[in-house]
């Protein structure tokens, strides 16, 4: 199932309840998921895309949105569809997924850097459950001059994260980084040169953001909403029986 969450069908159910206007295009919906998207919400507001790798179709799709609704259990380390949307303009609402305190044994479970590409009500909003994203979804559904100020945002910032005389400059300063490593001699001119380049992010802006991510996740929009005790359990239930279906699938796999 990838990184499907059972968030977005909470976050759906919630949405049809406040604003009964809004399109949802989802991409990748499993099938065990499909029926249930369409019971808990509006089914004609519902468009339900088969995953696709083809350029042409994606390019459809980021045109044909308004915002990125990005929904991952275990987080990005970088999202390619996050930048894909920013490029087209859009604005991009995640759900923040910090390390959790307890692991149970397992060395990794989860990333969060959806928030260095997502910066709460300046680009997108970052929130903590369904019932903040859905309040998100309906907040830029009313407004297009934040929606297209946000967007440019995300363009520009696209554009200068992923310009290419950035990577080039970052892989020269590598490889005359190796070449001294391994003792070889380089003229005056080389030697200044490789002082005058810096690797992107540089030490001190790695620095910086560590110092700061604690901030980043106290700053999420409507803090104050919460999805009630049932909505939870209901979700908690999702997790445990797509998680079981899972095993079991594997188990008889394996045979």
């Amino acid at each position: 199932m990838g990184k499907w969450d059972d968030m977005t069908i909470l976050m759906w159910k919630k949405l049809c309840k406040i604003n009964n206007k809004i399109k949802f295009i989802v991409y990748g919906v499993p099938d065990c998921r499909k029926k249930m998207l369409e019971k808990i919400g509006i089914s004609n507001n519902l468009i339900m895309l088969d995953s696709t790798s083809s350029d042409y179709e994606l390019s459809l799709f980021y045109n044909s949105i308004d915002v990125l609704v990005h929904i991952s259990p275990i987080g990005e380390c970088s999202s390619a569809a996050i930048d894909e949307a920013m490029l087209f303009k859009k604005p991009v609402i995640v759900n923040s997924t910090p390390f959790p305190k307890y692991t149970f044994f397992r060395s990794h479970t989860r990333d969060n850097g959806q928030l260095e590409q997502v910066t709460n009500g300046k680009n997108g909003y970052i929130v903590k459950n369904a019932t903040a994203m859905a309040k998100a979804i309906d907040k830029l559904s009313k407004d297009s001059v934040l929606v297209k100020e946000f967007g440019n945002i995300n363009y520009k910032k696209v554009l200068n994260n992923y310009d290419a005389k950035i990577g080039i400059k970052t892989l020269e300063k590598i490889f005359l980084e190796s070449v001294l490593d391994k003792g070889k001699k380089l003229s005056n001119y080389i030697l200044k040169y490789y002082d005058s380049l810096k690797f992107y992010p540089d030490k001190n802006m790695i620095d910086e953001w560590f110092e700061k991510y604690d901030k980043v996740l106290c700053d999420v929009y409507c803090i104050e909403c919460q999805d009630t005790n049932i909505e939870k359990i209901k979700g908690s239930l999702l997790k445990v029986k797509r998680k079981l279906k899972s095993f079991i699938s594997r188990v008889f796999n394996n045979k």
